[in-house]
């Protein structure tokens, strides 16, 4: 009975040892993309440092960065480059900084895995081919529910800082009005995080896009602000552009408009006001990578 339970306690050693040799996840960290090679070039960065993360534990057979669009590799070729590798599964995290239409559409039908009317004629207008998975897919949570945010406003804000008595702080993100429900509650998390504890009692948060509702939805909340505090920091919740690059933008755009004549602007919009500017994006903060690469593991 012995040699018995012996033989079959060997028989399944191999077959767990079988099953889990045949088990290889791939990684893809599938980003909105960008016409800029810079911004590209940053994510391609990400992918590497979450690769050598994933070095010690080697929980994932391959790991790679695609595009939802606007550059190639696109999300087609990612799932294609990760099944080429061999990989049996893909977890697919989605490095977005809050839910949108993106990820709750754009990005599934980008994979292959949602389809409409409008989002068949939407991607054959952008010429985005979806992607063809031969094996599982798992779309984890955005960057929103874990707590690099918390961690990034944090560090920003206290870079910023010089007297937290004379300060308000400002929040600006690229969000969507459609899903204010949903980023509200993360947006005033993030203000607790900024403001609490350090003395700065005014704070708020506003939607900027990527600089195109600048001028009308940032730049009077930060002379609103100036008038109550001495000083205003403002911190940029975006993968990769700052507050400093959406100033930049933003403040271009507003230009362009006034020599159309279509804005009273005739002089720099925060002339004479001290505000400070977050010049670092969410995906430059060391959080960033490791919470990729747990969100993954935590969808294995």
């Amino acid at each position: 009975m012995k040699r018995l339970t012996s033989f079959f306690f060997a028989v399944f050693l191999i077959v767990c040892a079988a099953v889990s040799a045949q088990d290889k996840p791939g990684l893809l960290i599938l980003t909105h993309g960008s016409p800029s090679p810079k911004w590209n070039e940053t994510i391609a960065k990400l992918s590497e440092r979450v690769s050598a993360l994933n070095e010690t534990d080697e929980k994932f057979h391959a790991i790679t960065a695609a595009n939802m669009e606007f550059a190639k590799p696109d999300a087609a070729d990612g799932v294609e480059t990760l099944q080429k590798a061999g990989c049996t599964r893909i977890i697919v995290v989605p490095a977005f900084i809050m839910p949108t239409g993106h990820t709750h559409f754009d990005v599934p039908a980008s994979l292959g895995m949602y389809s409409s009317p409008s989002i068949r004629k939407t991607m054959r207008a952008e010429n985005v081919k979806p992607a063809a998975p031969k094996v599982p897919l798992t779309i984890t949570e955005t960057i929103s529910e874990g707590d690099v945010l918390d961690k990034y406003v944090k560090d920003e804000v206290a870079t910023l800082s010089e007297k937290p008595e004379e300060e308000a702080v400002l929040l600006i993100s690229h969000g969507d009005e459609e899903h204010s429900g949903l980023v509200e509650p993360v947006m005033r998390r993030l203000l607790a995080a900024a403001c609490g504890g350090k003395g700065i009692t005014v704070g708020d948060w506003a939607f900027c896009e990527v600089g195109q509702s600048y001028m009308r939805s940032v730049v009077p909340v930060i002379k609103s602000m100036a008038k109550e505090k001495k000083r205003v920091l403002v911190v940029g919740f975006y993968l990769v552009s700052s507050a400093k690059s959406i100033d930049k933008s933003g403040t271009a755009m507003g230009a362009m408009g006034s020599r159309r004549g279509t804005s009273g602007e005739s002089k720099p919009p925060l002339d004479g006001i001290d505000v400070r500017f977050s010049e670092h994006g969410v995906i430059e903060h060391p959080a960033t990578a490791a919470w990729v690469l747990q969100s993954a593991a935590d969808a294995l």
